[in-house]
């Protein structure tokens, strides 16, 4: 069984399978009125993000730094510019000899 496997987080819904409407759902009359909008969506996308789980990747990846194990992220799309850039952020904060 592989870390994936084991760490029962597989993706249930393929990227264009979203639940609920894409943001923006209307236009906007101003800069700050937008923006407002658009932190109350993303607090609400950040209250839903189980803590457990959170913990749990946590750990996974943790657990790959000690056996000196190669952490993976992959997409296809615009999925693929999302792992590309969290592979980026995620060598700058784990690897002290490339955040400077």
């Amino acid at each position: 069984m592989s870390i994936v496997q084991d760490s029962g987080m597989q993706a249930e819904t393929a990227d264009h399978d979203h639940i609920g409407p894409a943001f923006p759902v209307r236009p906007y009359p101003s800069a700050s009125s937008y923006f407002e909008a658009y932190a109350a969506s993303s607090a609400l996308a950040g209250s839903s993000i189980e803590r457990a789980a959170l913990d749990k990747a946590a750990g996974i990846l943790v657990d790959a730094y000690q056996i000196g194990a190669t952490v993976f992220a992959c997409g296809n799309g615009g999925s693929a510019a999302i792992a590309n850039h969290l592979q980026c952020d995620h060598l700058k904060g784990c690897h002290p000899e490339w955040s400077a």
